[in-house]
């Protein structure tokens, strides 16, 4: 009985350190995938694969690879993410981190490097971008190789690209987007981290170091639905469909609702004096 309640203070420890330490994403607003790649885009694996910690078995040799594991953005794709019930600090050191499938290429002594330029923003429509040089990539997110798992309990030595919201003199933000910039590389054969067979940035995981539960916006606090459909049957004027960005992707009849093709995210729907939050 003792090493039963010894066994069980331990776990209930453990389970308490990592849960103040860290929090991964657990949710995708937008994803406007780019071209060359679509590893891991499928409803199957897509988006459990970024949620959660990087690839347990990653290093510097051996990257995330499988669909399962990482979602390729493609050539200029974009993706924003964020938790639901979180929102990053600013605090001591990187406050977030980014995990790409980075790989060393032994044979010429380089690294094989994908960038995603980041930004961030508090409400999903003011954004601010983190500074990068375009030779060295300092200031990109897939620069860095993961670490493996067993090398540190915490999450700081796990490798990866650590973003600071002091640099951008940013006290919080619940939004962060991710767009891939390879294509600058690739057109570019005198670039440090040219290759011909670069594809597009691989997406593992997204990590916040500092964190604190989010207050309520007013956004949050608007109305959802569980379907289109709803609109579509009650009400028969001219509707707007924005998404998590303010950018609007639909305008028109609300019996239109029910055709369109929405990725994975969150839309906000406008019709008469109302306003509505979508999740698909």
């Amino acid at each position: 009985m003792k090493k039963i309640l010894l066994a069980l203070v331990c776990f209930l420890c453990a389970s308490q350190i990592y849960a103040i330490d860290y929090i991964a994403i657990d949710t995708v607003y937008r994803f406007t995938p780019g071209t060359g790649q679509n590893a891991g885009q499928s409803e199957t694996y897509y988006p459990q694969n970024i949620f959660g910690l990087p690839w347990a078995n990653a290093d510097s040799l051996v990257p995330a690879s499988m669909p399962e594991d990482m979602l390729s953005l493609g050539m200029g794709g974009e993706i924003v993410v964020g938790f639901k019930n979180h929102e990053i600090t600013d605090g001591e050191g990187d406050d977030f981190y980014i995990y790409e499938n980075v790989i060393y290429m032994q044979m010429v002594g380089g690294l094989f490097a994908e960038p995603a330029k980041v930004a961030v923003s508090s409400d999903g429509e003011n954004w601010v971008e983190f500074p990068y040089d375009e030779m060295t990539l300092e200031g990109c997110a897939g620069v860095s190789p993961t670490l493996k798992a067993e090398d540190s309990t915490d999450i700081r030595k796990r490798g990866g690209d650590g973003f600071d919201l002091a640099k951008l003199g940013l006290s919080a933000i619940k939004y962060i987007k991710i767009t891939d910039i390879t294509e600058m590389l690739k057109n570019n054969k005198e670039h440090p981290y040219y290759n011909a067979v670069l594809s597009g940035f691989d997406l593992d995981a997204v990590v916040g170091v500092n964190f604190r539960e989010a207050v309520s916006s007013v956004r949050e606090n608007i109305v959802c639905i569980n379907s289109l459909d709803e609109i579509a049957r009650n009400y028969f004027g001219k509707v707007a469909v924005y998404d998590i960005t303010g950018s609007r992707i639909f305008c028109g009849e609300a019996s239109g609702l029910p055709e369109l093709q929405l990725r994975s995210g969150v839309y906000f729907v406008k019709y008469g004096d109302q306003t509505v939050k979508f999740m698909k």
